[in-house]
């Protein structure tokens, strides 16, 4: 096997290799068919399955390619992964360029991140004072994807004042139903120490994820031969024939 290009390998998929991640069709209709009828979609699966690619190289690219929902084909994602500052963390996401911009010509006030940050921790309906005040669901829909939900609760643990406004925020847009917003999260379901010690103490989220469950199961077999063998014809890998064999 010899190699010609760039490839991710055992690291997760983004969007650049949306073209060579095939299988999971299946599951993609599954979860499309929730993003429908409910604002939040819980993805659950062990460590390593492939929820981060699922969602980068799978969902994503759908929706950016005009998956219409009610009645809408534009999206706008904001992308994040939770650290210590959890508040900081979505307020940054929310003021990306590449999601805040509706033309190229917008210009973006300077700090924003901190005035969205100010917000969140302020205002009981953060996530949607900012959408109202800055038109960001006129003609498009909205996604806040935020990949290893579970580290919330161990990148927050000494400050339970930032990790409740954080969790409120999110029921807040969940539980409307006047804006497209939606919310996916991935999670690994194999940590059960921190589910049963951590997502027991804020029941109202515990309960949203319970009820908007979306299990992502391994690979099969004909999933992987399909993978490498669309990547050997795009001329990332080539294999020897005897490897499929193994």
């Amino acid at each position: 096997m010899h190699h010609i290009n760039s490839f991710p390998g055992l690291k997760h998929f983004d969007a650049t290799f949306s073209s060579v991640y095939v299988g999971r069709d299946t599951e993609k209709s599954q979860l499309l068919k929730k993003l429908n009828t409910e604002n939040f979609v819980a993805i659950l699966g062990p460590s390593g399955v492939g929820k981060t690619s699922f969602m980068q190289s799978k969902i994503i690219p759908i929706l950016e390619k005009g998956y219409i929902l009610r009645g809408i084909n534009e999206w706008r994602i904001a992308t994040l992964r939770p650290n210590r500052n959890l508040i900081r963390s979505l307020a940054h996401a929310l003021s990306d360029v590449s999601f805040i911009k509706s033309d190229i010509n917008d210009r973006i006030p300077p700090n924003l991140t901190s005035k969205f940050e100010d917000i969140l921790y302020q205002n009981e309906f953060g996530i949607l004072d900012i959408v109202e005040e800055y038109h960001l669901v006129e003609d498009k829909n909205l996604l806040i994807f935020i990949d290893h939900f579970d580290d919330v609760f161990r990148t927050s643990s000494s400050n339970p004042r930032e990790l409740h406004a954080f969790l409120s925020r999110l029921e807040e847009v969940i539980s409307q139903k006047a804006y497209p917003i939606k919310i996916i999260i991935t999670l690994r379901n194999d940590r059960s120490y921190d589910q049963n010690t951590n997502f027991s103490k804020f029941g109202a989220i515990s309960e949203l994820i319970n009820n908007s469950q979306f299990i992502l199961s391994a690979f099969t077999l004909q999933d992987i031969i399909s993978t490498l063998d669309v990547t050997s014809k795009k001329g990332s890998f080539v294999f020897d024939s005897e490897f499929y064999k193994l």
